[in-house]
């Protein structure tokens, strides 16, 4: 029997990959402030999930003579890509590096009326 790889194992495989990605050719702004998260997903599946700022909306408050207005309130650019536990590593580095470069191609963010 073949035995499973576990959450740990594509965490680890997940980080390797978008710290080669994002050191050796695309470029992620800071403004956009990329994070993702690795989670498990069922029984037999796990996602990632990949997140960065795509614009900003205006704050609800502008402001008056006594308070300051509230800070632009960011918009997400939010993408969950789903894989199973027996996943090919080939097709986990293509699905996440296909979503570094549409990260890496958003504008960046701007207040947004």
């Amino acid at each position: 029997m073949k035995k499973m790889k576990t959450l740990e194992y594509f965490k680890g495989a997940v980080d390797a990959i978008i710290k080669y990605e994002t050191s050796e050719g695309i470029y992620i702004e800071e403004e956009k402030e990329f994070e993702y998260n690795v989670f498990e997903r069922g029984t037999n599946g796990w996602a990632v999930e990949l997140k960065c700022i795509e614009s900003y909306k205006e704050p609800n408050f502008k402001g008056d003579w006594q308070q300051p207005a509230d800070d632009d309130i960011p918009v997400h650019h939010v993408q969950v890509i789903y894989f199973t536990y027996d996943s090919s590593i080939s097709k986990i580095i293509k699905e996440i590096i296909g979503e570094l470069h549409t990260i890496s191609n958003l504008s960046t963010p701007q207040l947004v009326f």
